[in-house]
Order: structure tokens, then C-alpha cells, then sequence
């Protein structure tokens, strides 16, 4: 049986706990605020690299799925609202469908979101990436998200494009090419519906890490 929630009152116990046995930040260096689950951390540093120090740790506490990084380096300023930022992508990525909200978690930073954890799918990594793409503040995203996928050999994953693609119109002449992992769709289709339709249908394919879409379009 999956474990209730953490209440913010815990996680920032736990993350507070974590970063002072880190011993690379002191406890007057960093504060950290929880809402709804996300964790905001505030506060002034000497150095970039405990920025990043900093998620890391607050990242790694169990329990965090969402860490918006307002620290500054001494003589830098913070303008925009990473707190709202990280709580719109996580609205945003439990909204869709295609995409694990629970198994990846994110950074946000100056605007700047960091996609972590792991999916089974590359089309479900590529939809989280999009996903929070669109969410407004958002500056760019940084996608570290894994596969966990079993490899399957390129033969079969050309084989299994090919037959998904036999389900569109106009696809007879596409060329799928597959060098591990990464399908190439080369040739000439209909319409843009149908380019951007085999695009998704080779990126569902188990096993594809990625998909260059080379398509034309009479």
C-alpha cells in the first residue's frame, strides 16, 4: 500500500536535517519554506556551485518531487517567482495524461526548470519537456529524465515503426531507419497532421530513445 503523503511541516524537517549533516552549507546559508509539497529555498551564498548543492540535497530527500531554487550568490538578484513556477509545473504535468507526474521530479531556478526521475517511455520524457515548456515563466528546461525501457534490438524496433505506421495514410513510402535507438523517419507524407501523427506513433514504439522527423510533406 502506497505511503500517504508527507505533511510540509516533515519535509522541511527532513530537508533542513539533510543539508546540515551535508556540512557544505551552513544553516544560516539556506531556509527553506514548504506548500503544498513544494519545497522553496531561500537564502544567500558565496559560491554557485552550493546552489546546486543545495537542490541536490533538497531533491534527494524523500518525499520532495519539487524544489524551487530562490538562492542567491552574493551581489546576484532573483526576479522572477520560482515558488509559482514550481507549483504551475506540477499542475501542469498531473494534467496530462501521457506523462508519469509522480515519477519525475523538478528544480526550478531563475525560471529555469530541471526535469529529474525516470519514465518507461522516450515519448513520455519528450511530453513532460513540453509540457512544462508551456507553462508561463518558465525560461527552459533542462530534461534528465531516464529511461528505463528494456533495449530492444534496432531490427525490431524498425519492424514494430513500420507496422504502426501502416495505420496512417500516405506512409507507404517513409523510410524508418534505427541506429540504436533513435529512429529516423525519412520520406514524404500528405499532410502536416499526418507528419507530426507518425512522429508520435514511432516515438510510442518500446524501446525508442528518440526520433528525428525528417518528413516532407507533398
Amino acid at each position: 500500500m502506497p505511503r500517504p503523503p508527507k505533511a510540509d511541516r516533515e519535509i522541511q524537517s527532513d530537508v533542513l536535517a539533510e543539508l546540515n549533516r551535508d556540512g557544505r552549507l551552513t544553516p544560516a546559508e539556506v531556509g527553506v519554506e514548504v506548500s503544498g509539497g513544494v519545497v522553496t529555498l531561500t537564502g544567500i551564498v558565496c559560491r554557485h556551485e552550493k546552489v546546486e548543492i543545495a537542490s541536490d540535497i533538497a531533491a534527494s530527500v524523500v518525499g520532495v518531487h519539487d524544489v524551487a531554487n530562490k538562492l542567491t550568490v552574493e551581489g546576484e538578484g532573483q526576479d522572477r517567482d520560482d515558488t509559482r513556477i514550481a507549483h504551475a509545473v506540477r499542475h501542469a504535468l498531473g494534467w496530462n495524461t501521457a506523462v508519469p507526474a509522480e515519477q519525475i521530479d523538478t528544480i526550478v531556478r531563475g525560471g529555469v526548470v530541471t526535469l529529474r526521475g525516470s519514465v518507461e517511455q522516450w515519448y513520455q520524457r519528450k511530453a513532460a519537456e513540453e509540457t512544462v515548456a508551456g507553462v508561463a515563466g518558465v525560461a527552459s528546461v533542462k530534461n534528465q529524465v531516464q529511461l528505463l525501457s528494456t533495449p530492444t534490438s534496432d531490427e525490431t524496433l524498425r519492424e514494430e515503426v513500420e507496422e504502426a505506421l501502416t495505420h496512417l495514410p500516405s506512409c507507404d513510402g517513409v523510410d524508418v531507419r534505427v541506429a540504436a535507438g533513435v529512429v529516423t523517419l525519412v520520406g514524404q507524407v500528405g499532410s502536416n497532421p499526418i507528419r507530426r501523427h507518425a512522429e508520435t506513433l514511432a516515438a510510442a514504439a518500446c524501446g525508442v530513445r528518440s526520433v528525428v522527423n525528417q518528413l516532407r510533406t507533398h
